[in-house]
């Protein structure tokens, strides 16, 4: 072995992997099937269309998502905690603009136990008065702390700006939504849109026999009720200021936000963005982590984005810098845009972005759990497998000349927003 010598690589053109199989309840409930684990555990996600764009008045989704375990006609928020830490089983919620779920981790022998609660913290939430007030008392606190940080600031004006404040995708919460939170809207939007009509059922682990079972046995006779259809629909505003700043006396740092509404992973452009978004700020070696935090030393971390939502999606450049610094920083991030969008990005640059975005793609395939995340990262866009096999295609086809005209295309300093939050000495 000659150790001067680096030793060679091959670029990965195309990957196999293990996709989801769909079985059939009794009850005709679809359930997503990666059976793809070495350990008796199973991961068990029911996914529903009740996210923030579903709902009629602000933080009904998420409220509603949060409540389901915190008690049922049968358990007590407490029950159900004790049950979980007693056989070591874990319960996840998740709220999104689009999809909320609720994932249950545990091991496949205790699923006999698991799966009957499991089944009424969904489909039989109580949503109890006292733990509504609890609730809503914490939540409010906590949106008081978050107001003080420069970073939770941004977040809810870039949204308005990008989106508009009309739908919720974009609309900003503010002090009083959490105040005329009605626990009444909760129980009303969680008995439409929380039903098994609605309901995507994804199993990823070792998904044997028995797990099956079990899962017909709990869920295999339950009625389909509530509302089943993508019924959301998004009201487009136009962007009414394109740069705002939100002063915070005593800040230190400032927090800038530049991007601009695109478009969602059906489009044909998604995955040439992809890469141009990791040439400028998607990877620690990007261009804008390379200028502003290792060569001017302006910020801790700095990164672009993709944001595909089903209705929407957005570009996206965050990052929190001293204060005094703030004009600078906005300097230095359109200069590096300025470069994409008049220099060709050098051949061994983009083959650095094609290998590390390849090897990341490896890296996400890694077990059953992120074989499942794969999954759902087509299904509730309506695509196929086929998407990874483009995703794969368009790397290895981007030319430098593809990246520039994507960039001319998207990236004009005129149709991005800019936001800071904080303070610019």
């Amino acid at each position: 072995m000659n150790r001067v010598l680096a030793p060679e690589f091959s670029t990965i053109s195309n990957v196999d992997f293990a996709q989801a199989q769909t079985e059939y309840l009794s009850n005709k409930l679809p359930l997503h099937i990666i059976n793809a684990g070495s350990q008796e555990l199973v991961k068990i996600e029911f996914n529903f269309y009740a996210g923030t764009i579903f709902q009629q008045k602000p933080l009904v989704a998420s409220s509603a998502n949060r409540l389901l375990k915190e008690g049922t006609s049968k358990y007590t928020a407490m029950q159900i905690a004790e049950t979980m830490d007693f056989y070591g089983a874990f319960l996840e919620n998740e709220n999104g603009h689009d999809v909320s779920s609720l994932t249950l981790y545990a091991l496949n022998k205790h699923l006999p136990n698991l799966l009957p609660m499991f089944h009424d913290i969904i489909f039989d939430a109580a949503f109890p008065e006292n733990e509504f007030e609890t609730y809503r008392t914490n939540a409010l606190q906590k949106y008081y702390t978050r107001q003080k940080k420069v970073s939770e600031v941004a977040a809810q004006h870039f949204g308005e700006m990008i989106y508009g404040n009309d739908n919720f995708y974009g609309y900003a919460v503010n002090e009083n939504d959490y105040k005329n939170l009605a626990i009444d809207d909760i129980k009303s939007f969680y008995r439409e849109r929380y039903c098994l009509e609605n309901a995507t059922v994804i199993i990823s682990g070792k998904v044997d026999t028995g797990v099956k079972n079990l899962m017909q046995e709990s869920f295999g006779t339950t009625d389909f009720k509530g509302i089943n259809e993508f019924n959301a629909q998004l009201i487009n505003n136009s962007i009414s200021e394109n740069k705002k700043y939100v002063v915070i006396d005593d800040a230190l740092q400032s927090a800038i936000r530049i991007g601009r509404k695109t478009f969602t992973k059906t489009h044909q452009d998604f995955l040439p963005m992809l890469v141009l978004n990791t040439i400028l700020g998607g990877y620690f070696g990007s261009r804008l982590m390379a200028n502003i935090r290792e060569d001017k030393g302006y910020t801790y971390g700095i990164g672009s984005g993709i944001s595909a939502k089903i209705l929407e999606g957005h570009f996206f450049i965050s990052t929190e810098v001293g204060a005094d610094v703030t004009h600078l920083a906005l300097t230095e991030i359109y200069k590096e845009i300025e470069i994409l969008r008049t220099q060709l990005v050098a051949d061994d640059e983009l083959q650095l972005v094609k290998n590390y975005m390849m090897g990341t793609f490896l890296r996400s395939i890694d077990g059953a759990f992120a074989l499942a995340q794969k999954f759902s990262g087509i299904y509730f866009y309506d695509l196929s497998y086929d998407y990874y096999q483009q995703y794969f295609k368009t790397i290895t086809e981007i030319t430098p000349q593809n990246i520039m005209d994507l960039a001319n295309k998207y990236l004009h300093e005129k149709d991005l927003v800019e936001l800071v939050v904080g303070k610019m000495n």
